[in-house]
C-alpha cells in the first residue's frame, strides 16, 4: 500500500493505493495519526486506487473518522471504487464515509 497525505492546519488530504488489510493498516494508522494529532480534523482520503480493504483496514478507517468527528470535523472517502464500494455497502458505512 502507498499513503500520501498533504496536510495544512486543520486540512489534510490523503491518498491510497494498493491493498489496506492487517499487514497494511498500521502503515496507514502511521501516517495518518499525527495528522490528527496536530489538529487536522476536516480529512478527505481517495481511495480511487485502493485495490482491496478488509475488517483490519475499516476499523483504521473508522477510527480515524472517530477521532475527527470527536475534533469537531468530518472523515470524507472519495472516488470509490466496486471493491471498496461493495466493502462499505455490507457494512452499512457508504453514508458515513460521504458515499451515496
Amino acid at each position: 500500500m502507498d499513503v500520501t497525505v498533504q496536510a495544512n492546519g486543520t486540512q489534510a488530504a490523503v491518498s491510497l493505493s494498493g491493498d489496506l488489510d492487517a499487514a497494511t493498516a498500521p502503515e496507514f494508522d502511521a501516517a495518518l495519526d499525527p495528522v490528527l494529532d496536530a489538529g487536522a480534523n476536516d480529512i478527505t482520503i481517495d481511495v480511487e486506487e485502493l485495490s482491496f480493504l478488509d475488517s483490519s483496514g475499516l476499523r483504521s478507517l473508522v477510527r480515524a473518522r472517530e477521532r475527527a468527528l470527536a475534533a469537531g470535523g468530518a472523515l470524507q472517502l472519495t472516488n470509490a471504487g466496486p471493491a471498496v464500494r461493495r466493502v462499505l455497502e455490507i457494512t452499512r458505512l457508504e453514508e458515513a464515509f460521504g458515499l451515496d
